[in-house]
């Protein structure tokens, strides 16, 4: 919150369980885009360019949310590699 510029590798979150996460741009004053993830690492969904102050809840089930500045060439159905510490 109150980022004023996106982070330049962009912000993983994991969590416990796969399920619907509710997402706010509430302070954050930039656009970004958000891949979701199910537990295999999956792309389930992309939602991009959610605007400040947005309020956002997801469609797919996730167990990884990515927030980037831009997701690219990342598509539904690929599976993304990258180990968790």
């Amino acid at each position: 919150m109150f980022a004023k510029k996106p982070v330049e590798d962009g912000l993983l979150f994991i969590f416990g369980s796969e399920q619907k996460w509710s997402l706010h741009m509430l302070f954050v004053f930039f656009q970004i885009d958000v891949v979701y993830l199910n537990k295999e690492k999956k792309v389930v969904g992309i939602k991009k360019k959610i605007m400040p102050f947005e309020v956002y809840i997801p469609g797919p089930k996730s167990k990884y949310i990515i927030e980037l500045k831009d997701a690219g060439k990342i598509e539904v159905g690929e599976k993304l590699v990258f180990e968790e510490e």
